[in-house]
């Protein structure tokens, strides 16, 4: 805590102020915290404990002013991982000191002094920017653009937390910071490590390790690149008490039965419930396809779980357990070829009769991104419903075909987007549309998709159920199947590698 306290002190984040010279009517005091956390290394190992001082921002007035910063997107986080694969690229990985604290505030802000620094009958007023106030990460957000723009970077308008020169790319979460190149670029890498440390404090960690609680393992010789989420999945099992000795489950859900609790969840167990659902969904979100089906589907019952809700998060957390040395992997075999399977599973939902959609796209080898979700309105057909699930696809296909192409990389093949309904890839290339008469009431769907088919940037292909990617993405699968699934998103059990450097996995 006094590490903590000095560095603040010393950024020119506190001034002092007499209490009595503060009109309490129009300008709210508010209280600090202190956050402490746990750091631990790649190995799961505690390597620090941190101390941080944030402000109650929840209890901040209502200002109109903006705050919305960005974040960097996880299909732009395994983009980037990929193309590090591909082209065996080196990495920097930084992380900015007591980051918000290095943007000037810009609104007037009052705050006690953190618990145990308390002095009588004074204040402070807040000169920087500081963690939980409401405009810090805005704020933050813009200083380091400017310094980044000034150092010859400039941001990529489908993701504007990656920056690019001619020379590398370099990827932004708040404070953690990873520059991507190829060797004979590293003097020009250099310069911008240089150039943010004579406007920042950063501390330099070598090459990317563990970022956003995945853990990055590389061979360079075979050029492969694995991302793995067992520490963050041995640190949530912990936390929820995961059964360790008992052999978990090969599915993540046992069975697909759930329905609306009709009774009344008490506060404490929908708190608990929404706990573990989330860090499954994170899991699911970063770097565990084979779970974003449960995931998504276990969300829907956050608001008041039953016992057999909780049970089956249980499973899918068991199954984590099991699975956690699971990883994605991308490889410069093959073709560059970046692909998006689509897939809808018609009216599974027994109680609203929704269908569940899903994709996933594929580049170098690994899944980039995927999705699981219910689709918003109740359709009449399976065809209707690929229609619906292909469009959701396709959009989110075509924004990561900018972000491939803002990113100047040079595919080998078409952009092809797979189905396994024939009559929803008929209703794409019939010349004569109109004459299906049954299906005129989502025509925007069909005509926006023959529309993007016709430009040309994207084709659709027809693919056996059992051999499309997005089939785990839709439904609960048997083990069987299951194993298959993560076969085909090119998972890999990378214990072997972690424990013994293996090179050879």
């Amino acid at each position: 805590m006094n590490v903590e306290n000095k560095t603040v002190w010393k950024k020119g984040t506190f001034e002092v102020t007499r209490l009595e010279d503060v009109d309490q009517q129009k300008h709210r005091i508010l209280p600090l915290r202190w956050v402490l956390t746990y750091k631990f290394d790649k190995h799961n190992r505690l390597v620090k404990f941190k101390a941080r001082i944030c402000v109650r921002g929840d209890l901040q007035p209502m200002s109109g002013m903006e705050t919305y910063a960005s974040t960097l997107a996880g299909t732009s986080f395994r983009t980037l991982m990929a193309v590090t694969a591909r082209f065996n690229l080196e990495t920097i990985q930084l992380d900015a000191v007591n980051a918000f604290t290095n943007a000037v505030l810009d609104e007037l802000v009052y705050v006690w002094f953190p618990p145990g620094f308390n002095r009588s009958g004074y204040c402070i007023i807040l000169r920087k920017a500081l963690y939980g106030l409401r405009r810090s990460p805005l704020l933050w957000q813009k200083s380091l653009k400017s310094t980044l723009m000034l150092l010859g970077l400039t941001p990529l308008d489908e993701d504007d937390c990656i920056f690019i020169s001619k020379y590398l790319a370099m990827m932004i979460f708040v404070d953690d910071m990873v520059i991507v190149f190829r060797d004979k670029y590293r003097d020009q890498a250099r310069k911008i490590v240089d150039g943010l440390k004579a406007k920042y404090e950063m501390k330099e960690m070598g090459e990317i390790n563990i970022f956003l609680g995945v853990r990055i393992i590389r061979n360079r010789k075979k050029k492969r690149l694995w991302l793995c989420m067992d520490n963050y999945i041995t640190k949530i099992c912990e936390e929820f008490k995961v059964d360790k000795k008992r052999r978990g489950p090969t599915t993540p859900m046992g069975s697909d039965n759930l329905i609306p609790h009709q009774g009344e969840a008490t506060p404490e167990e929908i708190h608990w419930y929404q706990r573990r659902t989330g860090s499954i969904n994170y899991a699911g979100i970063m770097a565990r396809p084979d779970v974003c089906y449960p995931s998504s589907r276990l969300s829907e019952f956050h608001m008041n779980p039953s016992d057999l809700h909780s049970k089956s998060a249980d499973t899918c957390l068991s199954y984590l357990w099991n699975t956690r040395y699971f990883a994605i992997g991308f490889d410069c075999e093959g073709k560059g070829t970046l692909f998006c399977a689509s897939d809808a599973s018609f009216a599974d939902d027994t109680v609203t009769r929704k269908s569940t959609q899903g994709y996933v796209m594929m580049l170098f080898g690994g899944p980039i991104a995927w999705k699981s979700s219910k689709q918003r309105r109740v359709v009449t057909s399976s065809t209707e419903a690929e229609l619906v699930a292909l469009t959701q696809a396709t959009k989110e296909y075509l924004a990561t075909i900018r972000l491939v192409k803002e990113l100047q990389l040079e595919l080998d093949d078409d952009f092809i987007m797979q189905c396994d309904n024939q009559q929803t890839l008929r209703l794409l290339t019939m010349e004569n549309p109109q004459q299906n008469s049954r299906l005129r009431h989502i025509n925007i769907n069909n005509l926006w998709l023959r529309q993007e088919l016709q430009i040309g940037v994207i084709k659709y292909h027809w693919i056996k159920t059992n051999e499309i990617v997005a089939d785990g993405t839709t439904k609960t699968l048997p083990p069987q199947k299951q194993s298959l699934y993560i076969a085909q998103l090119r998972m890999t059990d990378v214990q072997s590698y972690i424990e013994t450097a293996d090179p050879t996995v």
